[in-house]
Parts: structure tokens; sequence; C-alpha cells
């Protein structure tokens, strides 16, 4: 964790542990077993925050207050492939967290994971955030651009506090060329890029974080409110490690198509590719459901949705007739869910649109985009 960039292939990396390890065994015998217990610590750590079946233990070494946060954020990362993330985190890890306390942990994790998605959301592409991590790890050595979160064998470096952790997050955000450090501006830069195309992972997050505590608007058709919502357990609670990895809203899909059908859509939705592919035109489903509707008219696929979103096992079975006389089939999968029960309430607000249209998609980009902004941004301050 001495914030050094090395090659990707084995050779190279075995080369540099070797030498940094003959480097301690010269200074003493117990530098070099300090040097072998790290590098065993790190290998805990990865083993545990970045494999499925490690997230899925990690009630052994969290409270269980924290855990399913921990879980879905640490999924979150690994889903994204962002490993530059790690040696940020293990630097405010250690085994022992349910018993010494976890609070630095999850600030740091929940810094890291906002960081990520404000920048990747607003410049689409990934280019530069791998200079940024590697940056938080990097010695100053007298550079304002630098923070020294490393530590290696020649010293043990204080680590940041959370404080400047954030601080330094920010400061990389609002020094980046995307100058991301005012919410409306951020928004602007999300709603015009075609995110489905840059992360999808990117898009299920916000989508689900929007949605969590939220309420269909009563003002805005398609969009969630959060105002004067009370929060609960029970209800509209979608950013849980639960959902992160059920198949209810395992995909990302468009509502008007990709591809411009003939008819049945509104034609400026298809005058430049970002609009379609932006995040307003997304939706969660679970993975078989979109090639039961196609690339059908809203008129139809409303009807499709209807029947997902129903309260009563006789709405959603009307819906469902509906649908089915339409030529429209749900899968086995849906069908159970239905069967048990099972309403899709995340699809909620598209109940009250009466058409999908450009203004529709900018709106409910624009309310995704805030709405995350919101539940993000305090974790960097």
């Amino acid at each position: 964790m001495e914030g050094t960039k090395l090659p990707e292939h084995l050779a190279a990396q075995r080369n540099f542990l070797r030498t940094r390890y003959d480097k301690s065994a010269a200074i003493s015998r117990q530098n070099a077993q300090r040097f072998v217990s790290l590098l065993a610590d790190i290998a805990e750590f990865r083993r545990y925050y970045w494999t499925t079946k490690g997230i899925e233990e990690l009630g052994l070494i969290h409270h269980n207050q924290d855990v399913g946060q921990v879980q879905l954020l640490v999924s979150f990362i690994k889903d994204m492939q962002t490993k530059l993330a790690l040696p940020i985190l293990a630097r405010y890890w250690n085994a022992d967290l349910k018993s010494q306390g976890g609070g630095e942990f999850l600030d740091a994790l929940k810094a890291v994971t906002a960081f990520l998605i404000l920048r990747r959301a607003a410049s689409g592409g990934t280019a530069g955030i791998d200079s940024d991590f590697r940056a938080i790890m990097a010695p100053k050595n007298g550079s304002s651009k630098k923070f020294g979160l490393c530590s290696g064998i020649d010293s043990e470096n204080q680590r940041l506090g959370i404080g400047e952790l954030k601080g330094a997050f920010r400061k990389l955000l609002t020094g980046s060329k995307f100058k991301i450090g005012q919410k409306d501006k951020w928004v602007d830069q999300v709603i015009d890029n075609p995110l489905y195309q840059k992360s999808k992972t990117i898009v299920r997050f916000m989508l689900l974080a929007a949605a969590h505590q939220s309420m269909p608007s009563a003002k805005a058709p398609g969009c969630w409110e959060k105002e004067r919502v009370k929060s609960s357990f029970h209800e509209n609670n979608f950013l849980t490690y639960e959902t992160w990895n059920s198949e209810v809203y395992e995909t990302v899909e468009h509502v008007a198509p990709e591809t411009e059908p003939k008819i049945g859509w509104d034609s400026d939705i298809y005058k430049n590719m970002t609009l379609r592919n932006s995040l307003g035109n997304l939706i969660l489903l679970p993975k078989k459901e979109n090639g039961a509707i196609g690339n059908d008219s809203w008129k139809r696929k409303k009807v499709f949705y209807l029947a997902l979103t129903e309260q009563t096992a006789d709405q959603q079975q009307k819906r469902i007739d509906e649908a089915a006389a339409l030529g429209m089939r749900f899968s086995n999968y849906t069908t159970e869910l239905l069967r048990k029960g099972e309403r899709l309430s995340l699809l909620a607000p598209l109940r009250d649109v009466e058409n999908w249209n450009r203004e529709t998609i900018e709106a409910r980009a624009r309310n995704t985009a805030a709405l995350t902004w919101d539940y993000l941004w305090p974790w960097l301050n």
C-alpha cells in the first residue's frame, strides 16, 4: 500500500514483493515478520471484500446494524471492478472491527462509494479515475495533489482522518475537468450522459438510490419524491444488499426502445443517441421481462407495467389478461412473482405517465440524479 504503480503481469508484482521483503529483512527480523503479517492481513481483507462468498460472511466482522450497508457498498465496488479502492479501504480495516467498532471503516467505504458514483456519472467513462485513487495513496512529497495515505516498510504513515479523506475526495472532484461540487451543475452533466452505454452498474445504484425511502410524485408523473416521506424498513426500502443481489431488479432496460420503432413512440426521443440511453429512459426489471414486450408502443407497454405494479391479486390478474390479449406474455419467473403477491414497486411512478416523450425522460433523469446527489453528497462532508 505504498502508492506505487505496478504493471499488471504477475512477474513484476512478484518481483516488487520479493524486493520489498528483502529490504525489510535487511532492516531487522521484526520488520520481515511485520511485512509478512501485513501481507496476510491484505490477503484476508481481499478474501472478504472482493469475493461473493466473503461478502456474504461479513457478519463475522461487522456489527449487525452495519453489515447490510457494508455488504451493499462493497458489492457495488466489486461489480464496478474498482480494484484501486481496495488499498484505500484496507488502511481503515482490521479483522477486529466487531469488537473495536467499525465506524471509521464504514465512513471510508461511504466516501469511496460517493466519489466513485459522482465522478463516473458525470464523466461517463473511467478516464483519470485510477489516477485519482492513486493520488489518495501516493506520498505527498510536497505536492498538493497527492494525499499520502500510503504505508510501507520505510515508514508507517499515520493514516488520514476520515474528515481528511473526505476532503481529499472533494478536492479531486472539484479539481477535475468536470468541476464536481455543485448539485445543479452535476445534475446537468449526468442527464446529458448516455449512462446505459457507460455503466449499467452506476445506473442500477442511482435508480435504487432515488427510489429508496421515496414515494411516487403527485406533481411530476414518472418521478419520485422524498420530502415529508417517513422512512420504513418495509416499504420502498430499495437500497439494500438483498435487493442488489436479487433477480427482481437485476437488469437495466429501456422504456422507449434503443432502436427507433416504425410507430408508437415520440420521434423526438430518437433525434440523438444520448436521450434514449440516458438515465430518464431506463428502468430495472427481472432479466427475462423486457423480451416479453420488445419494441411495443408506449400504450401497450404501459399495460405491462401496470400489471407489474397492481396492489391486489384481482387487479394483477385483470392486467395480465389484458396484456395477454395484446400478445404480451410474462415469463414463468414473473408469473410466479405475481402469484406470490410480489409487486415491482420500483416501477410505480410509471403508472401515472400518459405520454412517454422527451420531457418525461428529461424530468425523470433530473429527478433521479438530484435524489442520488442528495443521498451521496453527505457521505463526503
